[in-house]
């Protein structure tokens, strides 16, 4: 318990989006052999993103992630952010202000 994260990274705008994902959702499954996945596309502040959502088990709890990656000028930013399932419904909310904050600031981002 209190260990949720959030997490982004910025890459080249030559890694493809779908490729970040993938390799997020790859490492997580090295990681964890019950991993299960789930592709996800929605739009956050008309802003395209993809993902995945994850589940495993960890320390006998188990666990809850997001992987979203987004695109801009700048770079392509992979966003994880994840959390015991006793907690992630509590954080879900603060992770997605963090989220939405990243991509409000189109002007050092250089959003399309």
């Amino acid at each position: 318990p209190g260990g949720a994260f959030w997490s982004v990274t910025v890459h080249s705008t030559e890694d493809a989006p779908e490729d970040l994902v993938d390799t997020v959702v790859a490492t997580m499954r090295a990681m964890y052999d019950d991993l299960d996945s789930e592709d996800t596309e929605e739009e956050i502040l008309g802003r395209e993103v993809i993902g995945s959502d994850l589940n495993f088990y960890c320390l006998d709890l188990t666990n809850s992630a997001e992987v979203r990656v987004f695109e801009s000028k700048r770079g392509n930013f992979v966003i994880l952010c994840q959390a015991d399932d006793r907690e992630f419904d509590e954080v879900r909310r603060v992770f997605q202000a963090m989220t939405f904050s990243l991509l409000q600031e189109s002007s050092w981002l250089k959003l399309p």
